[in-house]
């Protein structure tokens, strides 16, 4: 389970690079409603949040 603050960091990210949780979406081959729902469930595995460094230009490690 992933903590809070990494969820929150995330989320900056993607604000800050303009990346709509549609197009985050589009990326990992998940529905819209599906990336919320990693989000708000505060649920996301390794896996994921590697699909989603790669997206966003960044280390998993970073990320943490």
């Amino acid at each position: 389970m992933v903590n809070h603050e990494v969820i929150e960091a995330i989320k900056k990210v993607l604000k800050a690079k303009k990346i709509t949780y549609k197009v985050l979406a589009d990326e990992m081959g998940m529905s819209e409603s599906g990336v919320k729902k990693l989000f708000t469930a505060k649920d996301i595995s390794l896996g994921r949040l590697s699909q989603i460094s790669s997206i966003v230009g960044l280390t998993l490690g970073s990320m943490f």
